[in-house]
């Protein structure tokens, strides 16, 4: 048992640099997007911050997950955490994208209801694994 979590805990640690790498190329090309070609619009401008929390997430869910080295079960839950949340804020980018805002409120509107669907997706898995 030991041995599959070591090996899923060193895949992971895979994915995220590869992860990692893809974040910040999609966050060069939407900035450069913006300035050269499209200008100002609420939509990109809130998807480019929906990326950068993402980055904020993956940092905080995996100095989380480091500090319970010892621990894989609480370890391993707050990286399946830290990829739920991701995944919401994701589909957050993607919502922005399909309906194209033309204002900044309902822009951050519609961050904040995949922000807050995230949590509680994830709320579950980390009070499972607080109390195991």
């Amino acid at each position: 048992m030991a041995d599959n979590e070591d090996a899923a805990l060193k895949e992971m640690k895979q994915y995220k640099k590869i992860g990692s790498v893809g974040v910040l190329i999609t966050l060069t090309t939407g900035i450069w997007l913006m300035v050269a070609l499209w200008g100002y619009k609420s939509w990109i401008m809130m998807s480019i911050i929906s990326i950068l929390l993402l980055i904020i997430t993956e940092v905080l869910f995996s100095r989380k997950a480091i500090s319970f080295k010892t621990d894989k079960f609480r370890s391993m839950s707050y990286q399946v955490s830290s990829i739920r949340l991701r995944i919401a804020i994701g589909m957050g980018i993607v919502a922005l994208m399909v309906f194209k805002t033309s204002d900044l409120l309902s822009s951050i509107f519609i961050v904040i209801i995949f922000l807050i669907a995230g949590v509680l997706w994830v709320v579950p898995l980390l009070r499972r694994s607080a109390f195991a």
